[in-house]
């Protein structure tokens, strides 16, 4: 598996999210049209005679942008140290735009500044070292800013901002977003529309997306949250933390831990950091370069390939799936079922209610109280299963095999090998079925008297007087029959 790197991040964040750029983006660069000053001054009403854009620049400060009454734009400008002193704005008309400013661009006495907004306009602000509000605005706004702290709720167009070392608070847009920029803390909630991100050294909670999410990010820590939309992420470095993401997500990512609760639908990750979930309702899909994976609760099935980490699962609802290479798995209480794949492996399986298969080799299994079958393919490791209530079938290799039975399933026949070594086998007193035991270079030894020597290295017997189902125990080395260690004492 390739972990995509967004290290060609730059011309990647430049094309992520091309569907709400386009319908955001700013009024395209052409020849300037011709300038003509329409009022000057601390403030007025004009009217807006078919403008159909806005642009607020040159203003340093606090700038205060609110919709207003169809048709016209007010304005007022005073000093932000002495707000009784007004300050002179201009007003400019250059095509189909308004511009709002100063008449000295170059001037930096820090002003309050209040605009009342037709919602006919579309609204670009540019604005630095400056606290913006923006409210109820009617058509779409964008807005490039550095050093701000902005606050912008309750519009209805689309919106796209641009940050550098800046605050976001964005709140209730009735459309898409897209943000972008970096160093940025942002905070954003109720956006209706689509929602995309596309930030470097950030730090970004998103809360109730109303549609779906493109988002790439380097180094940035991200809580995203009720996002009712599919979730597309690439990340590297920073942290990635999703709740209540009910129609799945696909993730890429580098460097980045995962934390996923109560997510829904079919999420797929590719990483190679750690990934933590709790809670889920779907599918999960994890293939990691060699990140840890550890989870509990899950209504849906999870899927695991890793390599030289542990996968600890708890409490899953749905069929569980690992693979993978120097594994440390632990699995308890896997009620659908748990297959697991693995080479090196140490793997540790307890209280599955559902069938447990396992192949592994050159590392130990261990299996306990399984109500369900249990079939296990081993070599050069040591097996033990125990308290075992379904069908064993159990092929190895290895040093030693153990296995308990807490009863002798009806449901058919069992096998219990060990290619080259031993096997330790212990039935319940209770117990009706037959026994065959054979070794092929050890011995056979039997504290249960219905099983009686039948040959040199075998023997066979009715327990408590049964002929079915049948246990066959085949081993190269000794096997060991008795009574069950907790029933015998």
């Amino acid at each position: 598996m390739k972990v995509p790197r967004p290290g060609g991040r730059r011309a990647a964040l430049a094309a992520a999210m091309c569907v709400v750029a386009a319908v955001v983006a700013p009024v395209p660069a052409q020849d300037e049209p011709s300038s003509e000053r329409i009022h000057s001054g601390s403030g007025g009403m004009l009217p807006i005679d078919g403008a159909t854009a806005l642009r607020v620049d040159s203003i340093v400060g606090s700038l205060v942008l609110r919709g207003g009454r169809p048709g016209e734009l007010r304005y007022e400008a005073r000093s932000l140290d002495d707000r009784r002193a007004p300050r002179t704005l201009v007003v400019e008309r250059r095509g189909a735009v308004l511009w709002l400013g100063r008449e000295d661009p170059t001037a930096t006495e820090r002003l309050l500044v209040e605009v009342a907004i037709a919602p006919q306009l579309s609204v670009q602000v540019v604005v630095a070292d400056s606290r913006l509000q923006v409210s109820g605005l009617g058509g779409s706004f964008d807005l490039k800013a550095q050093r701000v702290d902005a606050d912008v709720r309750g519009g209805y167009g689309p919106v796209r901002i641009e940050l550098e070392d800046a605050k976001l608070k964005l709140e209730t847009t009735g459309s898409d977003v897209e943000v972008t920029g970096r160093a940025i803390e942002g905070e954003v909630r109720g956006v209706q529309g689509m929602f995309g991100l596309r930030v470097e050294a950030s730090r970004v909670t998103a809360d109730g997306i109303g549609r779906d999410a493109e988002i790439e990010i380097d180094e940035t820590d991200l809580v995203l949250s009720r996002a009712q939309g599919a979730v597309r992420l690439r990340a590297h470095g920073g942290s990635i933390d999703f709740r209540e993401v009910p129609s799945g997500a696909e993730l890429e990512l580098e460097g980045a831990p995962l934390k996923l609760a109560g997510t829904g639908g079919t999420v797929r990750v590719q990483t190679d950091a750690d990934v933590e979930f709790r809670d889920l309702a779907g599918f999960l899909f994890v293939e990691s370069l060699g990140g840890s994976v550890r989870g509990s609760g899950n209504s849906g099935s999870t899927t695991v390939a890793t390599a030289h980490a542990a996968v600890v699962l708890e409490n899953l609802k749905g069929e569980a799936h690992v693979s993978g290479d120097g594994l440390d798995v632990r699995v308890k209480g896997a009620k659908a079922g748990i297959t697991v794949n693995a080479v090196s492996s140490q793997i540790d399986i307890q209280d599955a209610e559902g069938p447990v298969i396992v192949s592994n080799e050159f590392g130990d299994v261990t299996v306990a109280r399984a109500a369900a079958g249990v079939r296990v393919t081993s070599r050069d490791g040591r097996v033990s299963v125990t308290e075992a209530r379904g069908l064993v079938e159990l092929r190895a290799d290895g040093d030693e095999v153990v296995v308990e039975w807490a009863e002798v399933s009806t449901a058919g026949d069992q096998l219990v090998e060990n290619a080259t070594g031993p096997i330790v086998a212990r039935l319940p007193v209770r117990a009706v079925c037959r026994v065959e035991a054979e070794s092929r270079f050890g011995t056979v030894v039997s504290t249960l008297g219905a099983v009686r020597q039948t040959g040199e290295r075998t023997a066979a017997g009715n327990v408590n007087g049964g002929s079915q189902p049948v246990v066959r125990l085949r081993a190269g080395g000794d096997v060991d029959l008795g009574v069950g260690a907790a029933e015998a004492r």
